[in-house]
């Protein structure tokens, strides 16, 4: 993937652990506002049916685009509608998740059948439930993709989002291997929303999930970070560096993306962009 840069390979008896750069060369910004808007705007707005009936409507072009940009303003949450404490605003939480399935995707071909930020019971409070459920396909071999993402500009390595509080990535992701039910009904949930490309493929996987049959479906618990290039350091793998093995028998694959900005203010101005009609 070109935007990212290996930074540190940290790997552990078949455990990956790994940390890279986003590309932060001249107008990188741009560039990933670029790439982010239309997932931002699809989320918020059915820019597509909007745009059709409009135009049913014989409207023209300069009324069209005033009437969506209206309506971009209108949903998508900004500085000034969102008071809460930087931690809890949604628009950093989703930034992660975004380039999260950005960078899953180009580094590893990952699926992502159903992506949660669109399911959420609010569009303007963050997802609950493990962030990412998917699945990689490769040489007739299926891999369950179970991934919780954070943002931090914690200053002490580890951050507390990785481990030592009730929501952390050792806290969520163990909760997922350890618990059967539970990530079986995550399983369903997902094949029951996801389009029919992907559904035999979920099928095999809530099969095998419920069998316990490790031998045809491998596992990988996948903590990503989108972490503040100033305060990264080798230890904030932390307790999925030390212990890997307390997930057996999945494979951990600790995926840690340094971006060199203010995340909260880089997330502010990407929500900015898409708030405007192209």
């Amino acid at each position: 993937m070109k935007e990212l840069t290996e930074k540190e390979r940290l790997d552990r008896n078949g455990h990956i652990l790994r940390s890279y750069d986003w590309d932060y060369s001249e107008g990188w910004q741009g560039r990933l506002a670029s790439k982010l808007t239309p997932i931002i705007q699809e989320l918020y707005v059915d820019l597509e049916g909007l745009e059709r009936n409009l135009e049913d409507l014989g409207l023209d072009n300069k009324k069209i685009k005033q009437f969506i940009e209206k309506s971009l303003k209108a949903t998508i949450p900004s500085v000034s509608t969102d008071k809460r404490p930087e931690n809890f605003q949604v628009r950093r939480a989703d930034f992660a998740e975004l380039l999260s399935l950005i960078c899953l995707e180009g580094l590893h071909n990952t699926n992502v059948p159903v992506k949660n930020l669109f399911f959420r019971e609010l569009t303007h409070a963050a997802s609950r439930g493990v962030d990412i459920l998917g699945y990689e396909y490769a040489g007739g071999n299926i891999s369950l993709i179970i991934c919780e993402v954070k943002g931090s500009k914690d200053k002490s390595s580890p951050p507390s989002v990785v481990h030592g509080t009730e929501d952390s990535m050792k806290a969520q992701l163990y909760s997922y291997v350890s618990d059967r039910q539970k990530t079986l009904n995550r399983i369903l949930d997902v094949h029951k929303k996801t389009t029919p490309e992907h559904k035999e493929i979920l099928f095999k996987i809530a099969l095998w999930w419920s069998q316990g049959n490790a031998s045809a479906l491998k596992v990988v618990v996948c903590p990503f970070l989108v972490r503040q290039a100033e305060y990264y350091k080798s230890d904030d793998f932390g307790f999925f560096k030390d212990e890997p093995d307390h997930f057996n028998p999945a494979q951990v694959r600790f995926l840690i993306v340094c971006i060199h900005d203010d995340i909260v203010e880089l997330s502010n101005m990407i929500y900015k962009e898409a708030s405007k009609a192209k």
